[in-house]
Order: structure tokens, then C-alpha cells, then sequence
């Protein structure tokens, strides 16, 4: 299985930035490593698809998901209603944030490298729901704990001017 490229996830959020404003109906865990997120924007419904390490993309497609994960259920029960604000790539890395407004502000961090995550954080960047339990040199994946991104140079390829 080959992973996402920075290059190729760059080209995602572009992508991507349509479903700004679209209003969550429902978060599904597909098994895997892979999940959706069905939303709706303008009287149309459509899902969001993850499948971490591989892809993020937009479908009309609607995989059979079983009996909802405790996983999922905290997920909608944060995300239920709300509305995406922001989509972007932290830099050049392969991660995504998915910025949610609604009773109350939300961050999904969707790292695509390793062996891929999903993250809820709160308002204050406190993680509040994570797929995997991670702990690495330099920082916790863990609920309750604040977030932060993977050490490195803060290098943003697409900032070069060529």
C-alpha cells in the first residue's frame, strides 16, 4: 500500500475547500483505518472519505457502515450540526485540519503518515477524542493532553517563490 504524498494532499485541500459551509450530519467508523463523514451543504448530501495513509476525498458513494464504534459515537456527538469552517495542510506535512464551528469550535487533525490518526481537539487545543493512543519522542497522543504537531522545520513548500 502505498502512502499520500504532501504533494497529492496539497492538492486535496485545494480541492477540498468546497465543502466549507457544508453542516455535519453524521460521522461513520468503516473499519479499516477508514471512516465517513456525511454532510450536507446547499440541499445536497454528500460524504467526506478517509482512509488513513491513503486518501481524503469527496463521494457520493456511501459505504455500508455496521454498528456504530464508541469511536464514532463521541465523534457525533461533538460534530453533529456543525458547520466546516476551514480546510488545510499544516505546512508541507501530511497532515490535514478540518476547522468546525457549531455550539462549540472544534479542530479534526487527520495525520496521514506513520500509522495515521484522527484527532478532535477542542477550542483550546486540548486533544479530546483520538483514534490511536500514540506516545513518540516528542509529544503524546492521548485524550486530555494538549496537542501539538510533530517536531521538524517548519518548512512550507508552498510558500517558495520560484
Amino acid at each position: 500500500m502505498r502512502q499520500i504524498a504532501s504533494i497529492e494532499l496539497h492538492v486535496l485541500a485545494i480541492e477540498l475547500q468546497q465543502l466549507i459551509g457544508a453542516r455535519v450530519d453524521k460521522f461513520y467508523d468503516l473499519g479499516g483505518d477508514a471512516f465517513k463523514i456525511s454532510l450536507r451543504s446547499k440541499g445536497s448530501a454528500r460524504f467526506l472519505y478517509v482512509a488513513l495513509l491513503r486518501t481524503i476525498n469527496i463521494t457520493s458513494f456511501s459505504e455500508e457502515a455496521g454498528a456504530p464504534t464508541s469511536f464514532a459515537m463521541a465523534m457525533r456527538k461533538r460534530l453533529s450540526g456543525a458547520t466546516i469552517s476551514s480546510i488545510s495542510q499544516h505546512g508541507s506535512d501530511r497532515i490535514m485540519t478540518i476547522e468546525f464551528a457549531g455550539a462549540e469550535q472544534y479542530s479534526l487533525i487527520i495525520e496521514m503518515f506513520g500509522k495515521g490518526n484522527m484527532i478532535l481537539l477542542d477550542s483550546s487545543g486540548t486533544i479530546r477524542i483520538c483514534y490511536k493512543v500514540a506516545n513518540m519522542r516528542d509529544r503524546s497522543i492521548r485524550t486530555g493532553v494538549k496537542y501539538s504537531f510533530p517536531e521538524g522545520m517548519p518548512f512550507d513548500l508552498w510558500s517558495i517563490d520560484y
